[in-house]
């Protein structure tokens, strides 16, 4: 049985370490993508969410006639203003239908009730379905989601 061995010198092996290189660099830029606005839509409720019931958890125990005129604008105000959120798609990791991806998040032009302006989310894609937002994850996701 022959042993097969291949020897590249001079521009042959700077050739192929072009190669590999020019296929590392765009491997990083290609799972830098944009996605469509219905990946945004998919996102939105979730994120309204979010911020509503982090508002209303610390008048969990207590029934809506029992909350001041105050807290109850405050409440009120609070799921008003979630018609007014707004969230841009900063960038997006990943091929095919797994996906990760970061987006900032305004409510009425100012930072959410709960201070968190960037999120990540792990989306998936479906010819049928579309986009499916399938769970909040972490930067360090984000970061190491390279395929």
């Amino acid at each position: 049985m022959r042993k097969l061995t291949v020897k590249l010198k001079g521009w042959q092996a700077a050739g192929v370490v072009a190669l590999l290189l020019a296929f590392a660099v765009g491997h990083q830029v290609f799972i830098r993508r944009q996605l469509d606005a219905q990946a945004v839509e998919t996102i939105k409720p979730f994120i309204a969410g979010a911020i509503v019931m982090d508002s209303v958890s610390e008048f969990a125990e207590r029934d809506w006639g029992q909350l001041s005129e105050a807290e109850q604008k405050r409440l009120s105000d609070t799921a008003v203003a979630m018609r007014k959120l707004e969230v841009e798609l900063v960038s997006a990791r990943g091929f095919g239908s797994d996906v990760v991806v970061k987006v900032a998040v305004r409510v009425d032009g100012k930072d959410p009730p709960d201070g968190k302006r960037e999120r990540y989310f792990r989306l998936s894609y479906s010819y049928f379905m579309g986009w499916t937002m399938r769970q909040e994850v972490g930067a360090f996701s984000y970061w190491m989601k390279l395929w």
